[in-house]
């Protein structure tokens, strides 16, 4: 067997080499496509598309929240999540929009409804009012606040049934609009997220796997 060494620990670099490129290249070959698990031409799978597509879906959402220890109600920290929710709109993969900054009450006037805004951005005397108000309203709390004023929730309502590549894409623009303002504590939420980091978890778990094997 001595004189075969050479060819057989040349077989296993190359076989090593080749496991190593099939690790790399596993992040393409994952799938987060729940229509997967059904049978093609399934009934029910078709029932619910055909539903999903005229009602949309209940989870076609993603949740931004900032968060801001001494309190969300400061002049910078509004104007940076106003900022924030109003680039978000422009991500392909975001259809629409909503925060408390963008938020406005209809009031009826002589000429007609006029939106008045919940937190008006220039006013920064009238944070207080506001902050009072706010907090009162059942519609806000634990939805786009908080109940102790220290966190603002941004609400994106994003493509239904959003695809893996889609959920990437998302999730790095998202990040990438972050780093441009002073919003350091910020969490996700929604199914975009989930889908990026439980396929990072399972490459992370499959690579270390392997290369213990």
């Amino acid at each position: 067997m001595r004189k075969y060494r050479l060819p057989i620990l040349i077989l296993f670099a190359v076989l090593t080499i080749l496991a190593a490129i099939g690790c790399i290249k596993l992040r393409d070959s994952f799938k987060f496509d729940f229509r997967q698990f059904f049978p093609q031409g399934d009934e029910d799978l078709a029932n619910f598309l055909e539903f999903i597509e005229d009602f949309e879906g209940d989870d076609n959402y993603m949740l931004v929240a900032f968060e801001r220890s001494e309190g969300v109600f400061d002049s910078t920290f509004l104007a940076d999540v106003h900022d924030f929710s109003i680039a978000a709109r422009g991500l392909p993969q975001v259809d629409a929009v909503q925060s408390l900054t963008q938020f406005a009450y209809p009031l009826k006037t002589p000429f007609g409804l006029t939106p008045i805004p919940a937190i008006p951005l220039d006013h920064p005397s009238r944070y207080e009012a506001d902050r009072e108000r706010i907090l009162n309203d059942a519609r806000f709390v634990y939805n786009l606040i908080n109940e102790d004023a220290t966190a603002l929730v941004v609400a994106l309502k994003t493509t239904a049934l959003i695809q893996l590549e889609e959920s990437r894409q998302l999730m790095s623009g998202l990040n990438e609009l972050i780093a441009n303002y002073d919003l350091p504590k910020y969490h996700y939420l929604g199914p975009a997220y989930f889908q990026v980091e439980l396929v990072e978890m399972q490459i992370r778990e499959i690579t270390v796997s392997a290369l213990v094997s």
